[in-house]
């Protein structure tokens, strides 16, 4: 069974959506921008340890479900 975490930035009404999987963690909602993807990717090495996050999902093309892809892609996530 997979563990899930929600995360919402304080004050903001986006939220992201990490799950954990066998090989690693999927990203569902990237957030808006670097700031957030940086402390997202903080959260998800806090909560899931020696897991990075591989896949991102974006349900629409929304700056505010996709403007944090290229953090994730950068550090390797397809």
């Amino acid at each position: 069974m997979s563990n899930v975490e929600s995360a919402a930035a304080a004050g903001d009404s986006y939220n992201s959506l990490l799950v954990e999987q066998a090989a690693g963690v999927v990203l569902i909602e990237a957030p808006l921008g670097e700031a957030r993807s940086r402390a997202l990717a903080e959260l998800a090495a806090q909560r899931f340890p020696g897991k990075r996050i591989t896949h991102v999902v974006v349900t629409h093309h929304h700056e505010d479900h996709m403007a944090g892809v290229r953090y994730f892609v950068a550090a390797g996530a397809q």
